[in-house]
């Protein structure tokens, strides 16, 4: 018996050693081969965590922008309404405009002839072109350009032509202008 409890008990010792080993073959072929993954899974985190941190502060600029959204509009509206004539009172406007800048600038005016065109991306607005002449000398055009720039209405000069008269020594400007009338609200 006394045999029998010393085989067993050697058994016994060796079956832990075996279980020991057994353990440390399982750790290094299929737990250690893991630390790199590991690795890579700990940067794709930081990756994913820095791409909500990117998120995140997109969502708060654009929820920003939808809070100060009326504000901005209100700015938008009042900056048509102060640069922008309405049509019902656009022609009589420009036209005292160009007929004050000539003055101011001693040139002489020519007929303004309008066209209209639809704006497509801003169903509010009516675009106006405006041609005309104006004769002077070359100072005095110079100054006359400079009053358009500086109105309080909005002007884009799209074609210039300068031409030399003989005759009477001044420059003749044709002028190809575009401005814009806030629609008539119907």
């Amino acid at each position: 018996m006394a045999g029998w409890r010393r085989y067993m008990y050697r058994v016994f010792w060796l079956v832990v050693a075996l279980l020991l080993i057994a353990d440390v073959v399982i750790y290094l072929v299929i737990v250690r081969p893991q630390r790199p993954r590991a690795r890579s899974e700990v940067a794709a985190v930081a990756a994913l965590e820095a791409q909500v941190a990117r998120t995140r502060e997109e969502v708060q600029r654009l929820r920003r922008i939808v809070r100060e959204l009326p504000a901005t509009r209100k700015q938008l509206d009042d900056f048509l309404v102060q640069r922008f004539p309405s049509e019902e009172a656009g022609y009589s406007v420009v036209v005292a405009e160009l007929e004050s800048a000539a003055t101011d600038s001693g040139v002489r005016p020519g007929r303004a002839n309008f066209r209209s065109y639809v704006v497509r991306e801003h169903p509010e607005l009516v675009r106006k072109e405006i041609t005309t002449t104006v004769e002077g000398g070359y100072v005095n055009l110079l100054r006359f350009l400079e009053h358009l720039e500086r109105s309080v209405n909005f002007y884009l000069l799209d074609r210039l032509g300068l031409v030399s008269t003989a005759t009477s020594g001044t420059l003749k400007l044709d002028l190809t202008i575009q401005t814009y009338f806030r629609q008539a609200r119907t």
